[in-house]
């Protein structure tokens, strides 16, 4: 169930038990009181579940980017051992341009 779909349930459920405590009667409100700590305690886990959700999701995008990340480094090392001179001429080509760049500042 969408984050959405929860907050309108939570939403509906208390608008309800509001609903139903303007017309209830003294007897009738510890059954009103019982239905509502039930939403709460349903809407509790279900805030859990959705964080658990997430948590696991941003675990698993951040190991895909590490994945990613040692992919470039060992291609980078890779590169650089076997073209050594082209990658000294482009790192000296990169200190040019920020030595340039950071000489023109006011």
């Amino acid at each position: 169930m969408k984050p959405e779909q929860h907050a309108a349930r939570l939403q509906a459920d208390v608008e309800q038990t509001l609903a139903d405590l303007k017309t209830a009667t003294q007897e009738q409100i510890p059954a009103v009181r019982e239905r509502l700590e039930r939403a709460l305690e349903a809407a509790r886990s279900d805030g859990h579940a959705l964080f658990d959700d997430v948590r696991g999701a941003a675990r698993r995008i951040a190991g895909q980017a590490a994945d990613k990340l040692r992919d470039g480094r060992d291609s980078t090392c890779d590169y650089i051992s076997h073209n050594p001179w082209r990658a000294a001429a482009i790192i000296g080509a990169i200190g040019v341009l920020l030595g340039a760049a950071i000489s023109r500042r006011p």
